[in-house]
This record gives C-alpha cells, sequence and structure tokens, in this order.
C-alpha cells in the first residue's frame, strides 16, 4: 500500500462537541493524499465513538485509543504511527480550511521548504472572529536563522505546531516532553533549527476555537509555572547556540524576561516557598543580560 504525502496528527480528549467539524474539515480537502490520526487520549465522553465511526467511513482515517496520558505523549503516539512525508497536526476543537493542506503541500514541493507556515483565524466558540495573524503579507522563503529569528525574537511566527506543515524527518528524535504544558514551544525551536528552508504563505487557513475551559486558556499557576519552565529551556537553546548573533540574543533575553515577570506575578495563590524557588530561577537567569537594560535604559535617556 502506497504512503499517504502527509499524516494529520489530532490529539483528541473529551472534544465530542467539536470532534465531528474537525474531521469533516480534513476529509473534505482538496488536496487527498493524506492519513488522519485520531490519537483517543482516555476520554470519558463520546469522543472516542465518533473518532472510530469515522475510521469506518474514511479509510483515510485511523484512530489510536490510549489511555489519558496528555497531549504531549498523544502527539508522540501519531508521530510514531505516521507514514507520510510530511507532518501536520490539528488540535480535535479547531478545523482546517479545505485547501489549507494542498496550499501547504504546494508550497512545500515549490520551494523544497522542510516547513510551510500559513495564517490562521481566532474565533470564539460562537465562530465569531476575535482577530487574524499571518507570518507575513506575502509568500517569502527563509533560511532557518531568519525563522528562528521570526520565531523568537520578533514573533512574526507564532510558537503554535497546528499552522505549519513539517517535513517529517525534522521529528527524528524529538519527543514532546509528557507533563508539561506549552509542550509546542519546548519542541518547535529544536524543530525549526534542523530545517534548512523554511516557507511562509499569507493566507489565513487554520481556525483556532479559542472556547472556556481549554487547559491553555484556563491561566492557573501550575499553568504559569510550566509557562516559565519552557521559557528558561528557551533561553537555554538561545544562550548556548552559535546561530544568534550577540545582539539578537540580548534582545531575545530581554524579551522572556519581560514575559516571565509577567507570569510570576500572575502565579498568585501560590505558596511562598514556591514563589521563592521560582523568583531564584527567573533572577539567575535575568542576570545575564541585565547590562543590557542599562545600556536600554542609558540610551534611552540620550534619546528625550
Amino acid at each position: 500500500m502506497k504512503a499517504p504525502s502527509i499524516s494529520i496528527i489530532i490529539p483528541a480528549y473529551n472534544t465530542e462537541k467539536y470532534l465531528d467539524k474537525c474531521i469533516t474539515s480534513l476529509c473534505r480537502q482538496t488536496y487527498g493524499d493524506f492519513e488522519a490520526i485520531i490519537v483517543d487520549n482516555g476520554s470519558t465522553d463520546q469522543t472516542g465513538s465518533i473518532a472510530d465511526r469515522w475510521a469506518r467511513t474514511d479509510d483515510r482515517v485511523t484512530v489510536i485509543h490510549t489511555e489519558n496520558n496528555g497531549v504531549a505523549e498523544a502527539r508522540n503516539t501519531g508521530l510514531r504511527h505516521a507514514h507520510g512525508r510530511y507532518i501536520g497536526f490539528v488540535d480535535s476543537d479547531d478545523w482546517a480550511e479545505p485547501d489549507m493542506f494542498g496550499k501547504l503541500a504546494g508550497a512545500a514541493e515549490a520551494h523544497d521548504a522542510d516547513i510551510v507556515i500559513c495564517g490562521h483565524y481566532r474565533e470564539t466558540e460562537d465562530g465569531d472572529l476575535i482577530n487574524t495573524i499571518c507570518p507575513s503579507g506575502k509568500t517569502v522563503v527563509w533560511t532557518a536563522h531568519k525563522a528562528l529569528v521570526k520565531l523568537l525574537i520578533d514573533f512574526k511566527v507564532k510558537t503554535y505546531l497546528w499552522d505549519k506543515l513539517y517535513k517529517k524527518e525534522l521529528f527524528d528524535g524529538v519527543i514532546f516532553p509528557v507533563g508539561h504544558l506549552f509542550e509546542d514551544q519546548r519542541v518547535l525551536p529544536e524543530v525549526f533549527g534542523k530545517a534548512s528552508v523554511v516557507c511562509a504563505i499569507k493566507e489565513p487557513l487554520y481556525h483556532y476555537i479559542q472556547r472556556k475551559g481549554s487547559i491553555i486558556g484556563d491561566r492557573k499557576p501550575s499553568t504559569n509555572l510550566d509557562y516559565i519552565d519552557s521559557q528558561l529551556k528557551l533561553f537555554s537553546l538561545v544562550g548556548n547556540s552559535d546561530m544568534f548573533s550577540c545582539l539578537e540574543r540580548m534582545v531575545l533575553r530581554s524579551g522572556m524576561a519581560i514575559k516571565l515577570h509577567k507570569a510570576l506575578k500572575n502565579t498568585d495563590p501560590l505558596p511562598d516557598e514556591v514563589k521563592a524557588s521560582e523568583y531564584y530561577r527567573y533572577h539567575r537567569f535575568f542576570r545575564f543580560f541585565r547590562p543590557f537594560f542599562v545600556v536600554m535604559r542609558k540610551w534611552g535617556r540620550k534619546m528625550m
């Protein structure tokens, strides 16, 4: 049996309300050479049954039922079962435009790109548009270094998995960290660092549903601590990389410091000893680029 061109991995946990629309949007893609791998992550509602029904009606759909080990392990499971040349990710409460994977695959082939990025719509559960985010105003091709700058420094590229198509080999040896949120922020810089050519297309092709009760939308103290941990790991990656210039590293570190400080302020209520420990980790990180803020303050005074 011929392997599909694209493997689309869909982690699913208790999303019975959304899964039909999600899978319908995939099975109606204008580009049909794909497999959809639904990883039912120990759902306690009808998510697993809905997924099984789709597998019976469309032979491109495969369902894997697992215990509830978290979204990171669900993605690891999907990768282990993927046969495609390219990998895509779709969250089970989101949906894709009919030409999303056709346009991503077309750009990948046209530019021999390791990663292709598209824009996305951010919407409410009722379908109201919150905003539209696009990585570029036109189709562009970047080196890996330029793409990492866009990802980590000027934030034109977002640290989401689902608005991108990847060559499968980029995930060789890559494991999503189990037991942590923001696993995409931990993995994407590593994946981008293995790429040679990254392409961004201007169209928004993915619909991200910002729903109440989602893990990321529910900013509990533990969620913020996971976010802090992911940012510290990013700092370590950048600080030990010779891919970035000294100025780029300082700019990135300053941006991280601002985000870390904001996250720490929003971790109430937390036991004092936990918050003290996090501030200690944060300030160990912060001291490496404190001189940058001194220079910027002096420069700012001269400009006034």
